[in-house]
Order: C-alpha cells, then structure tokens, then sequence
C-alpha cells in the first residue's frame, strides 16, 4: 500500500501550494526532514507539456536560502533524483547560478563569512543586523524581478506574476547564526511578501539537543496536532525566546518528520504527521480553516520509506 509521497501530501499532485501559505517543517534527531523540501521543489520546477508550451501563464520559481554547508549544485541534484520528471532545462546546466532563471540559490555561510571577515568583535551584534537587513533587501530585490510590468497611465498588468517557493533550510542554524530577533524579523519580511504576493514559504526547523533543554514544558515529538503548537510556549527557561515554537504559530501548516515508536526499520524510516492550522489559508487554495464550514485542523498521519532515487509513503491502517 505504498505510494509515491507527492501522491499522500495533502495538495493536488503537481499543483502544490501557491496562495501565500506557510509550512513549517519540524525534524528530529533521528528523522531528516530536508526530503520534503526536495520534493516541494521539484513540484515547483517541474512542468507538463502543456505548462512548457505556456510558461509564463504558469512560471514557477524556487528560492532556496541554505544555512548549512550544502551548494546549489547539491540540492539540484537531491531534487533530480526525487523528481521523475527531472527539469532538463535547470539540471543539465553546467552552473546551477546560471542555469535558469527559475532556480536561485542563496548560501547564508558564503554571504556572512564575507560580511564578518575584517569586522570587529565589538561590532558583530551590529553587524548581524545590518547583514540580515542587507539579505532581506536582495531576497526582496529576487522576488520582485519579475513583476509584471505595467502599461504607462494603467493599471493593467502584461502579464501572470512568477509564483515564487521560498526555502529557508534551517531556521534553527539560522537562529544561531543571526540570533533570533534578526531571524524572526528576517522570517516574518519574507512571510508578508509571500502572502502579498503569492507562492508559498517553506522552512525547516531541527529538534535540537539545546530546543529540548531549555524548554520550559514537558517536551513532545511533534509540533502540530497537539504538540508544542498548542503549548504556545514561546520564551525559555532563561527567559530566551523559542524561535521554533513563534515559527509554528505563523505557519498555515506543518509538517513533523518523526522517529517510528518501535525505532528505525527496513520497511519504514519515519512517519509524517501533517497538521492544517485553525485559522490559517490551509494546505489548498480558496480554503480558510477559520471559515464556520469549517469545524478543526485537519490531521494526517502516514509512514515514509526513503532510498537512493525515490521517497514512498506508506499509508496506516486504522485499528478496529
């Protein structure tokens, strides 16, 4: 009863979010939740025949902001493989920077190495907040490169804008790096773009040893359906703020990545519990969850097998 994963996720297979939502990917020591985001994208840079013939009735891009050691030429790869309908015209470029415009690739270790490297100590808590200004304002300068321009003495545009994917891979490493108020304000700038102007924001969060210390409840495995969402405990034992626990409260949807109760097995490498947030835009266009048709979150739950070239999901049995 297994299936392919963009089969099982909660959005229409190749029509994935595009309405200015949020998901909130949260993994666990055990659990890697990054093959999410390989195949978010790959639904985003994939195109039928019909969307090749009209692509700019139906362009989309992908954004992907790494903070972790990995080159674009590494994530492209990772999304070929789990992409059967591999994008040619991105891939097989010698340059991932200038393969297509449809691909753009922003390393956080690259930008801030040279941004401290002749900076003074004393000056450094200054220095991360003018670098994370200066990164929002090229993220910006990204997302709108391609506005539609429109005709002098008219508000009529030429044509569809560009439906952008943003990925942050991970906001916990970026919490380290830029601290968390510069990080949430990155965070929260990038949020108000997609929701004005469409696409989706994706981002992944570790469950780290040091997110579970200092944690002032009772830690769970999971964010959403129950978990530390509902705990809405957002400041630490030390009186920090819990940059992960703000994240989900933003977010329309989240996904966590968890170990299987009865440990790792060659069946299953992990379960998916996917939470729509009461309230939020919801996984689908046009659906509110804080509309009075609407009565909860929806919650699903599913196991996960991941090998070289491709990820199944592995749909549960209800008990009786």
């Amino acid at each position: 009863n297994s299936v392919p994963l963009p089969d099982a996720l909660p959005w229409e297979k190749g029509n994935p979010p595009s309405h200015g939502c949020c998901i909130f990917i949260t993994d666990s020591i055990e659990t890697d939740g990054r093959f999410l985001l390989h195949t978010l994208s790959a639904e985003y840079l994939s195109y039928s025949n019909t969307a090749l013939a009209n692509r700019s009735a139906n362009n989309r891009k992908v954004l992907w902001v790494s903070c972790e050691a990995y080159s674009g030429r590494n994530i492209l790869t990772a999304i070929k493989k789990i992409s059967k309908e591999t994008m040619p015209l991105i891939i097989d470029r010698s340059s991932p920077s200038s393969a297509s415009s449809d691909w753009e690739f922003i390393s956080i270790c690259d930008e801030l190495s040279t941004s401290i490297f002749h900076a003074d100590e004393g000056l450094l808590k200054h220095l991360m907040s003018s670098f994370a200004r200066d990164l929002f304002g090229k993220i910006k300068q990204l997302l709108s490169r391609d506005l539609p321009a429109r005709l002098e003495n008219e508000n009529i545009a030429i044509s569809r804008p560009p439906c952008w994917l943003v990925v942050i891979d991970d906001v916990s490493i970026l919490r380290q790096l830029l601290g968390c108020h510069n990080a949430l304000a990155l965070i929260q700038r990038i949020r108000a773009i997609i929701r004005s102007q469409g696409g989706c924001l994706a981002f992944r969060a570790s469950n780290t040893l040091e997110r579970e210390k200092n944690s002032t409840v009772k830690p769970t495995q999971w964010v959403g359906a129950g978990g530390e969402l509902d705990a809405q405990c957002s400041i630490s034992k030390h009186g920090e703020i819990i940059l992960e626990n703000i994240l989900a409260e933003l977010a329309d949807g989240v996904v966590d990545v968890l170990p299987l109760p009865s440990g790792f097995s060659r069946e299953a490498h992990g379960r998916l519990l996917l939470t729509e947030v009461l309230g939020a835009k919801g996984w689908n266009h046009g659906r509110n969850l804080g509309d009075s048709r609407s009565s909860a979150s929806t919650k699903s739950m599913l196991n996960y097998f991941c090998d070289e070239s491709d990820v199944k999901a592995i749909h549960l049995r209800a008990k009786h």
